[in-house]
């Protein structure tokens, strides 16, 4: 047998399984209408979904790999270098103090703060930079020693903490904040 008849046959065999394919259900045919993985790979905005894992209907190729589920889906990459702070803030008593990460829109970051012996009054907010407007955005606000969680910026701007002193003596605070940030910036508060 000669390479033109090997070749010739090969692609028979692909093709017949192809069709082959077609006929044997609605997971065969949700391959042969792939998305366009460019589009997903890179999202023009952000795409967040939540799904259990055991419920999910495994796809497969014609070679019979697992296809990727939810190709580009929850995933955001960083368009600035990753950055983190450390800051010891030291409040005397009903002393208010706030920190911002300057952050474009899209940018992430996770953080973490926790008051030395005592508690403070808190508001984590955004706002801003450009544009004469008192809007502003809250994520969390109320008394506590520490706190902890994740934003992704909405807008550019401003978002961090304000904090106030509600015990009664001088209090220390650690803030670390790391992510995709320009930098964190200590606000005069007037």
């Amino acid at each position: 047998m000669n390479r033109s008849s090997l070749v010739f046959i090969l692609l028979a065999a692909l093709l017949l399984s192809g069709l082959f394919m077609l006929d044997t259900g609605p997971k065969q045919k949700v391959l042969l209408q792939a998305p366009d993985v460019t589009a997903l790979v890179e999202p023009t905005g952000l795409s967040y979904r939540f799904y259990d894992p055991f419920e999910v209907e495994i796809q497969y190729d014609e070679y019979q790999d697992p296809v990727a589920y939810a190709l580009g889906e929850n995933y955001m990459p960083g368009k600035k270098p990753f950055a983190q702070e450390h800051l010891e803030i030291t409040l005397p008593l009903d002393g208010v103090v706030e920190y911002k990460a300057i952050m474009d829109e899209g940018d992430s970051i996770v953080y973490r703060w926790q008051v030395k012996k005592g508690e403070t009054y808190f508001d984590f907010h955004g706002h801003p930079t450009t544009g004469e407007t008192e809007f502003y955005n809250r994520y969390r606000v109320g008394e506590s020693d520490s706190g902890s969680g994740s934003i992704v910026a909405a807008f550019s701007g401003q978002h961090g903490w304000y904090w106030m002193n509600i015990s009664d003596h001088p209090i220390v605070i650690e803030l670390d904040v790391a992510g995709f940030f320009d930098r964190i910036e200590r606000i005069a508060i007037e």
